[in-house]
Parts: C-alpha cells; sequence; structure tokens
C-alpha cells in the first residue's frame, strides 16, 4: 500500500510540471516557459533547460540564439511558487557565416 502511495505522489508531482514548447510572438521572436514541478529540484535545472531547448531550436535553423528577456521566480519555493523560467528570444544568422 505504501509503494502505491509513493507512486501515485510521484505521478501526481510530476503531472503538475509546465513546459509550454517553443511559442512564436511574431515570425522572428519566440518565447518559451518552463515551471518544475516542486519546489525542490532548485531554479539551475529549469533555467539550463529552458536555455538548452531554445539554443537546439536555432540551431535547428542554423541560426543563433539572442536572448531579448528572460524572467525567473524566486525562492522561496513554496505554496505553488516553484522554479519557473521565461525566456523571450530570437534567432539570428551566425556571425561566422
Amino acid at each position: 500500500m505504501s509503494k502505491l502511495i509513493a507512486i501515485s505522489t510521484i505521478l501526481l508531482l510530476t503531472a503538475c510540471a509546465i513546459d509550454t514548447g517553443i511559442v512564436p510572438l511574431t515570425d522572428h521572436t519566440f518565447t518559451l516557459s518552463k515551471q518544475a514541478a516542486t519546489g525542490f529540484s532548485g531554479i539551475d535545472g529549469v533555467r539550463e533547460s529552458v536555455r538548452q531547448e531554445a539554443g537546439q531550436f536555432c540551431g535547428n535553423l542554423k541560426k543563433t540564439l539572442k536572448v531579448i528577456s528572460s524572467h525567473e521566480t524566486q525562492p522561496p519555493y513554496i505554496l505553488g511558487n516553484f522554479p519557473k523560467a521565461d525566456m523571450t528570444f530570437t534567432c539570428i544568422v551566425n556571425p561566422a557565416e
């Protein structure tokens, strides 16, 4: 019975994570938001995940990520204020080309 409760709790917590994916704002500007399912993970992993996904998106376009703005939630990470990172970005032509 305790295993069932533990598994249910883990599934419930992971179900609450937020990931908007890449959302176009204009033809050349995009936004991305990610939020952890709990406050235990900290902001570092969420921030890095947003940066990696945006960088990979631009890389797939053979362009370079240029961050326009970013925002992160501030601790304490309790009562629904879980680690969250938002980024608005554009993809620019690689300067080396």
